[in-house]
């Protein structure tokens, strides 16, 4: 068979390319939403006029009370300091963000300095000392906004710090029961990544009933390909398909939908979605070899169905027409979203389930 010949081709490259990226760490919000792409901009333009700013001034200004000049310095410092800096005066910085925020000034001022300390700290890939500022009970109340939190926590993701991106979601979710909001939808997909990754039959538990919890019809499809795939990996294709929106296309979805049908034994419902991806063909929609290699094992152990061999059958045809896409299922899951990190709808309030 033509597609035997072809995939050990493709699994000899999926294991080479795994090998170099599969445990890579990825941001899952674009850093263009994120307004990283615009304070390392305002960084740049900033470091060609100010090289260092006079540190010995801005423990002055906070001693004498002077918030105009404690704010300025702390502004431009933010903009040009590098890691070896902002580790070695790092109480510094805690002392005037802590200044500024207990300052009566600060409710007249319309400047997020929470915002801007987490990008540069995101900048910096300092998640630990992002942690410390915004767990500290003084200051911590200024990393309150969504865009503070999508932040950090897109900063712990990339650095592999799954349980505490979760702990800082779990908390964020209680302050916001309090005040009887909802949790923003881009916060849960943050914590289905999270669980996914983590991949235990405890974590797919934890996501079950947070996605339980969620008003589904705010939630960003990626989220439930998170938890979809994660429940495949815990073999319990059953939920996959439970969790995924119906007829969505999207590259994602298509991907984790085929596994979980032919791991179900639903071969013609499987067939039916290789069809939808042959037929996008001149479109440039492509299935994941990944996805490829497990679905012919399902298929291979199940020929005596006549559906199974029909999808054997269209499993080649994409095989033939290339219709084959290198990125692994992970590269494809985590791929960064565009998603507006300053929308509200996430931050309203919770509706009640009928």
């Amino acid at each position: 068979m033509l597609i035997l010949k072809y995939n050990s081709t493709i699994y000899k490259e999926l294991l080479r390319v795994n090998a170099v990226v599969g445990t890579a760490k990825r941001t899952l919000i674009s850093e263009q939403k994120l307004g990283i792409t615009a304070y390392e901009n305002n960084r740049f333009r900033t470091q060609q006029i100010i090289r260092k700013v006079d540190l010995k001034t801005l423990e002055s200004a906070i001693r004498f009370n002077n918030m105009t000049i404690v704010s300025d310095i702390t502004k431009r410092w933010c903009h040009i300091m590098d890691r070896a800096e902002c580790e070695a005066n790092f109480e510094l910085l805690r002392k005037s963000l802590s200044f500024i925020y207990s300052s009566s000034a600060l409710s007249s001022s319309s400047f997020d300095f929470g915002s801007l300390t987490m990008r540069m700290l995101y900048h910096l890939d300092l998640p630990e000392k992002a942690l410390e500022l915004n767990d500290d009970l003084h200051i911590g109340g200024m990393f309150q906004r969504l865009t503070c939190s999508l932040v950090l926590g897109d900063l712990l993701f990339k650095r592999g710090m799954y349980e505490k991106l979760l702990e800082d979601i779990r908390e964020r979710r209680d302050l916001q029961s309090k005040q009887e909001k909802g949790t923003s939808r881009l916060m849960n997909y943050l914590a289905m990544a999270a669980y996914y990754k983590l991949n235990t039959p405890k974590h797919l538990d934890y996501a079950l009933n947070v996605w339980a919890d969620s008003v589904k019809e705010h939630q960003m499809d990626q989220s439930a390909s998170f938890l979809a795939m994660l429940a495949i990996n815990q073999s319990k294709p059953e939920i996959a398909l439970e969790v995924l929106p119906p007829d969505n296309k999207r590259f994602s979805t298509a991907n984790v939908r085929l596994i979980a049908l032919s791991e179900c034994g639903r071969f013609n419902e499987a067939g039916n979605t290789m069809k939808d991806i042959l037929s996008t063909y001149e479109r440039g929609f492509k299935i994941s070899a990944e996805t490829i290699i497990g679905v012919q094992k399902t298929l291979q152990d199940n020929l005596l169905n006549k559906d199974a061999v029909l999808c054997m059958d269209l499993l080649n045809e994409i095989v033939q027409k290339r219709n084959i896409s290198n990125m692994t299922i992970d590269e494809i899951l985590c791929w960064p979203v565009s998603e507006n990190v300053d929308r509200n709808d996430g931050e309203l309030k919770k509706l009640k389930k009928q």
